[in-house]
């Protein structure tokens, strides 16, 4: 981007932002066209209406002109601005550097001074300007986490709902955006008194609006005039809102509402533009924004995202793209099927990764209704599963399942106390379990072994 088309940039930046002239050092003379002056000079005496300043420009076409100074202006940074105006000036140096060297070269003179000064400002210019802060942890303000979702989805912060396709991601995201418009508490706790109901912002890539959407959050009583559906993006074109280009759009609308609670992307990849999701750079740097925004405006921003089919990976590792979508996020929640119910309704919601919850547990949640109009209920009491036992290939489900059963079998046989660690493992090989496995699942309970009058004997530590 040169000339003129910098200068349009930096200036439908200030016409859109006017509080970012305090930190520029410019005046109206580093504009190159009398137009982009007067409208330099309009901004600054405090009119940012396009409608005013095009009245005071003597041009024909005027509004539309100003009005042309803030199209596209979502692609690029605000923060950005100050390197601009240096390439800007850099530019112009350049250009004058050369103009002296042609004039040189016609009449044998160079002006040795002149190019030196041009040449050490184009050199200051483009100079790293790479700055850094650091501050003593005394200096921060302690404060404990807040939750959107008690000991499952912080507040402030970025977080994941992952799944297979049709596993019921998009419809418990759904659930959770009608429960915080209505302010209800949540499956597993109850909210403290004096909570109130939040707005809701949707994106999604994936489905109608009119007939799935709203009917989805009808059915499960949300109050849909706290919920918006945001679009997409508008200028020259209609746009696909892009993480990395759209953010302020989306912080106005945060802003506007007043209340927002919840931010959905359903799912987050499609809203990652030319993002490519296998690579831990790219996606930490379209990510990183998004996290300042939910960090800056105290609201918890759910991103959904698809669950890659490499089985022989830890669950950790199934979501699709790079791992660095899960370590960006401050909690990671798995959306799964129960494969040993034969109705196809029940699902489990398993923690998958959480850095501020202490001890999750795992929920289960039915989707009930007419196929048109599902909703989601859940049941009273957590689940003892975890993600890796549902995401696992056939043979590591084997080893699971008769894991859990070997578990069952000694707290059975333990209960009343202990028992004879030679009729317990004959007990154990009767039930087709193997020793090895017995071995491991020891050490999942609180198990202990004592030798008494020759013989050993295994029990539960009470």
């Amino acid at each position: 981007m040169k000339g003129t088309k910098l200068e349009k940039l930096i200036l439908g930046h200030i016409l859109i932002d006017p509080a970012i002239l305090k930190d520029l050092d410019i005046t109206k003379y580093f504009f190159s066209l009398k137009k982009l002056q007067s409208i330099f000079e309009e901004i600054r005496t405090g009119n940012t209406d396009p409608v005013l300043i095009s009245k005071k420009l003597k041009f024909n076409n005027a509004f539309s002109y100003v009005s042309s100074l803030m199209d596209g202006i979502p692609r690029a940074d605000a923060k950005n601005i100050p390197i601009y105006i240096n390439e800007t000036l850099s530019e112009r140096f350049k250009l004058k550097a050369v103009k002296l060297i042609d004039e040189g070269s016609k009449t044998g003179f160079f002006d040795d001074e002149k190019l030196k000064d041009l040449y050490d400002r184009i050199k200051d210019l483009e100079a790293p300007k790479d700055k850094y802060t650091a501050r003593l942890v005394s200096d921060f303000e302690s404060r404990p986490i807040s939750w959107f979702w008690y000991n499952k989805i912080p507040s402030g912060s970025l977080s994941f709902l992952v799944g297979d396709p049709g596993a019921g991601k998009s419809l418990l995201s759904l659930k959770m955006a009608a429960l915080a418009s209505k302010g209800a508490d949540w499956p597993d706790v109850k909210l403290p008194p004096g909570s109130k109901p939040g707005s809701v912002i949707i994106l999604t890539a994936e489905d109608n609006i009119s007939d799935t959407v709203k009917v989805r959050l009808e059915e499960m009583g949300a109050d849909c005039f706290k919920i918006t559906i945001f679009e997409g993006i508008l200028s020259n074109k209609s746009e696909f809102f892009d993480v990395r280009q759209h953010l302020d759009l989306l912080d106005k609308e945060i802003k506007r509402l007043a209340d927002v609670k919840l931010i959905i992307f359903d799912p987050i990849t499609a809203y990652m533009g030319g993002t490519e999701g296998n690579r831990n750079i790219q996606v930490r740097a379209a990510l990183a924004p998004l996290k300042d925004l939910a960090e800056s405006n105290k609201l918890t921003i759910l991103g959904i995202n698809h669950m890659n089919k490499d089985q022989a990976k830890k669950a950790l590792y199934r979501t699709m793209g790079s791992v660095a979508f899960t370590a960006a996020a401050r909690a990671t929640w798995l959306v799964a099927l129960d494969e040993e119910d034969q109705s196809n309704r029940r699902r489990f919601f398993v923690p998958l990764q959480t850095n501020t919850c202490k001890n999750p547990t795992t929920l289960a949640f039915s989707i009930d209704g007419s196929l048109g109009r599902p909703s989601v209920s859940f049941e009273p009491t957590s689940v003892d599963v975890t993600a890796d036992e549902l995401l696992a290939d056939e043979e590591t489900k084997d080893r699971y399942s008769a894991k859990l059963a070997c578990k069952e079998l000694l707290i059975e046989a333990l209960k009343d106390g202990r028992v004879e660690s030679e009729e317990l493992k004959k007990l154990i090989l009767d039930n087709g379990i193997s020793l090895s496995t017995f071995n491991r699942t020891k050490k999942l309970l609180n198990i202990s072994c004592k030798q008494e009058n020759k013989k050993w004997y295994t029990e539960l530590e009470r």
